[in-house]
C-alpha cells in the first residue's frame, strides 16, 4: 500500500532524479580534463621563449665567427624583451653582443622581468 499523499509516479520521479544525480555526479568527477592550467601554460611559454632566444643569440654567434649572414639587431632586442633570461644567458656564455651600447638594454629587460615576476608571487 502506497503511503497517503504519494502516487507512483512522484515515487518513480524521486528515483529517477535521485538515480540522474548520481549520473551527473559520476560525470562531473570523471570527466575532468587533466591539462595544464593557465599559470602552468604561462610558465612554460614563458621558458620555451627564454630557450629560443638562447638558441637565437647562440646561432648569431657561431655565425659571427664564420662571417656568415647575421640575425639583424633589432630582432635579438625584440626577442630579449620576451626571453631576456635567454638572452643575457647567452651573453655571458657566448660573450656575444657585450660591447654593443644597444644591448645594455638586455640587463634592463631582464631587471624589468625580475621585478614583475616577483610582484605576481606575492
Amino acid at each position: 500500500m502506497q503511503p497517503t499523499g504519494t502516487n507512483i509516479s512522484s515515487v518513480w520521479l524521486q528515483k529517477y532524479m535521485d538515480q540522474n544525480e548520481k549520473t551527473i555526479t559520476l560525470l562531473h568527477e570523471t570527466t575532468r580534463v587533466t591539462a595544464l592550467s593557465v599559470p602552468d601554460f604561462f610558465l612554460a611559454l614563458y621558458a620555451v621563449l627564454n630557450i629560443i632566444t638562447f638558441l637565437l643569440y647562440a646561432n648569431d654567434k657561431k655565425l659571427a665567427k664564420i662571417n656568415a649572414w647575421r640575425t639583424p639587431e633589432n630582432l635579438l632586442l625584440l626577442v630579449a624583451a620576451f626571453g631576456p633570461f635567454g638572452a643575457y644567458g647567452a651573453m655571458l656564455i657566448y660573450r656575444h653582443k657585450t660591447r654593443k651600447l644597444k644591448f645594455y638594454l638586455v640587463p634592463v629587460f631582464l631587471f624589468v622581468h625580475v621585478v614583475a615576476i616577483i610582484s605576481l608571487l606575492r
